[in-house]
């Protein structure tokens, strides 16, 4: 809580008194989060913002509990991958001071993420793996990352992009299947947090990104490190083809225009769609077409 609250001071100080540039702007998960909040008070932005997993939480029975435990197979083990992530960044890369109270805060979040999925469950945590095997390829990609470069794109702008489709479909069946609407309500919460993840991760990586042939060469390093570990399926037309194409559809967006206004546009609209239909409402010949063009490039270069 207090490396939260930390975190949300000193970006909000440091905004309020001029030392951000236009490129890096405060996440847009505050808006998006007061947005799904149902809390009422805080003296603050950061505050109320940090009030949107406040819910009224009871152990889930019968199929409210088979619904969304079957939902939520992967998502802990998720969660603990990328709260471990940030850890990580924030322990080994040379990150720059805005950056380091970003991956606090990310990490905070996720952290939350991971209380409230083992409140609505039951799950003990410290009984489990912190790091199971079948996460173990993901957690080998983290311990990889030699800057904040690498483990901004894998974290955020790959594994996030995936996530912000999984996490608002996943609230938008959970819904559809009638659960109690505290559980829709920490997915709603959950989606709207991955989405500006991801978000984050573009934004950070327009500035770490100086436009130089060695930065496109160590993008393109990242991305074949990713695809090792996380292949995509092939162009099928399935909801899982197109969630796993998603993020290099927006890798291919990157690179065609640079344009983080444009990014956080295709983000923000996909995270809606999803809420609303399951699906990120991509084009699919142009987002099969972007990802093709992604996974040539990272091949070539």
């Amino acid at each position: 809580m207090e490396i939260g609250r930390l975190s949300d001071s000193y970006s909000l100080l440091a905004k309020e008194n001029g030392h951000w540039t236009n490129a890096t702007q405060t996440s847009a998960v505050r808006p998006l989060s007061l947005t799904a909040s149902r809390a009422v008070g805080g003296d603050t932005l950061a505050e109320q913002a940090r009030l949107s997993m406040n819910f009224d939480f009871a152990l889930l029975t019968g199929e409210d509990y088979r619904i969304v435990g079957k939902a939520a197979a992967r998502l802990d083990s998720a969660e603990k991958i990328v709260i471990s992530a940030a850890a990580y960044a924030l322990c080994h890369l040379d990150n720059p001071p805005e950056l380091t109270l970003e991956l606090m805060n990310l990490l905070y979040e996720e952290a939350l993420h991971l209380e409230a999925i083992g409140r609505l469950l039951g799950i003990d945590h410290a009984t489990r793996p912190w790091i199971p095997e079948d996460r173990q390829g993901n957690w080998d990609l983290v311990r990889g990352c030699r800057s904040p470069l690498d483990s901004m794109v894998i974290e955020h702008c790959l594994y996030e992009g995936r996530g912000t489709i999984a996490s608002a479909a996943g609230a938008w069946q959970l819904e559809r299947a009638g659960v109690s609407p505290a559980a829709v309500a920490v997915m709603d919460a959950i989606a709207l947090q991955e989405a500006n993840h991801n978000v984050s991760g573009y934004r950070w990586l327009r500035l770490l990104d100086r436009g130089r042939p060695e930065d496109d060469a160590a993008l393109a390093r990242v991305v074949r490190r990713f695809l090792e570990v996380e292949p995509v399926p092939a162009p099928d037309g399935s909801d899982a083809s197109r969630k796993k194409h998603f993020p290099f559809f927006l890798i291919q967006v990157y690179r065609d225009t640079g344009d983080f206004p444009l990014l956080k546009e295709h983000i923000v609209a996909a995270s809606r769609n999803a809420r609303r239909t399951g699906d990120a409402g991509v084009d699919p010949d142009e987002l099969y077409r972007r990802s093709a063009e992604a996974l040539a490039w990272c091949e070539a270069v």
